[in-house]
């Protein structure tokens, strides 16, 4: 039973990183090409600024976007992961003794908050 547990525990740490690789891949594509779109519709004067210049354009294009990337999907992960372990818990509390399930339901909030807090960080 416990190697069941961990082999399917594996499999889906595997699919939570691919599914949020995907996710990040479309997003960071997606948001550059509106990027982009907007750059080239621009008039020629607006490049004549020197905060807008062709070079720290494309750096903004190549790495600036990149890092968006992991910063929202690794901060979704952690919110959703924590959200659902504590919703798997409180039903698993319920299940087998409910005076843990009302302790558990009861620091709900502290937990939540508790979490918002760490993935700000």
């Amino acid at each position: 039973m416990f190697l069941l547990l961990v082999f399917l525990l594996g499999v889906f740490a595997f699919l939570q990183k691919y599914l949020f690789m995907y996710v990040g891949e479309n997003l960071t594509f997606d948001i550059r090409n509106h990027l982009y779109q907007g750059i080239i519709y621009k008039q020629l004067s607006w490049f004549d600024n020197k905060n807008r210049a062709p070079g720290i354009l494309s750096n903004v294009l190549s790495e600036d976007i990149g890092y968006l990337n992991g910063l929202t999907t690794e901060h979704l992960a952690i919110l959703m992961e924590a959200t659902l372990t504590l919703i798997i818990g409180v039903i698993l509390a319920m299940v087998y003794t409910w005076k843990m399930g009302l302790v558990t339901l009861g620091m709900f909030p502290f937990i939540s908050l508790g979490g918002v807090l760490m993935s700000r960080l």
